[in-house]
């Protein structure tokens, strides 16, 4: 009988160790374990007020360590938001199912390369010729001599995406070593025009008379902040002592998108003559 009451002590410690280290998972209604599994069948809601900061925050101190790890099941969205709200510094993998490297980015250098076949003469009886030939070069020849400005206002964007674009410079390729031929002259126009009376102003302008093959890059120290009612006009002057060609090549324009937003045209919509459609120029449907 001794023996037995000598052995029940025993018996309660044990009956207790089991009792305290049963819960080991967490189940409805009781505390989240941190360190251990937690499952249930229903929402875990977390509501309060805070002001001025995060509700929750997950602070993860390892070196190689992540701050939040949500799973759910193929073909569930991992999250649900209330809120069209952008997040600062959140740098997602994929949108819609496409890479970042799919989408057109908005920083970065614009180049523009202008056609060769836009250029003109200042002066359509000027005594020049254009030539092609299967060059890839424009020559341009002058039977007699003289002084010629030609003219190509290019296809250039001043918005996009709803912001305007800033216009830093130009390269221009060309070759004057023609021995009676010198590149003179370059001049580059930002044009405004609003109510059908432009003005401009010369943020490019160089007149060096030079004799060789080169391509060279001309800078705007004042980059101009172009809108819908900008254009460009680039001018380029040879000189010619005597019967020569001057060959002009590539002409790529410089810009970058800004972050100032820029409006569309806003003049008057025009109504669409009497049994005419709106989307197609009179005798072409």
């Amino acid at each position: 009988m001794s023996s037995l009451r000598r052995a029940a002590p025993a018996l309660v410690v044990a009956a207790l160790l089991v009792v305290v280290s049963a819960p080991v998972i967490a189940d409805v209604g009781d505390p989240v374990l941190q360190g251990r599994f937690n499952q249930v069948d229903r929402k875990t809601t977390l509501a309060g007020s805070v002001s001025g900061d995060a509700m929750l925050k997950v602070a993860n101190l390892a070196a190689d360590g992540t701050g939040l790890n949500i799973q759910v099941e193929r073909g569930n969205p991992p999250m649900k938001v209330n809120t069209q709200k952008k997040v600062k510094k959140l740098n997602a993998d994929r949108l819609d199912g496409l890479s970042s490297e799919d989408f057109l980015h908005d920083e970065g250098v614009i180049l523009v390369s202008v056609s060769d076949s836009g250029w003109r003469p200042l002066d359509s009886d000027d005594p020049v010729s254009f030539n092609w030939s299967g060059n890839t070069n424009l020559d341009i020849s002058r039977s007699v001599t003289g002084t010629n400005w030609f003219n190509n206002d290019g296809d250039i964007p001043t918005v996009l995406f709803g912001r305007s674009v800033q216009f830093n410079g130009v390269e221009f390729c060309y070759d004057a070593t023609d021995p009676n031929v010198s590149f003179s002259a370059i001049q580059i126009n930002v044009t405004t025009d609003s109510n059908g009376e432009p003005t401009w102003f010369t943020p490019i302008l160089e007149q060096i008379a030079r004799d060789d093959a080169s391509c060279r890059v001309y800078i705007v120290a004042d980059p101009a902040i172009l809108t819908a009612e900008n254009s460009l006009q680039v001018w380029i002057q040879a000189n010619w002592t005597g019967i020569g060609t001057f060959e002009m090549g590539r002409l790529t324009m410089i810009f970058e998108l800004t972050d100032l937003p820029a409006a569309a045209p806003a003049g008057p919509a025009l109504p669409a003559p009497a049994g005419q459609s709106t989307r197609s120029p009179a005798g072409t449907d």
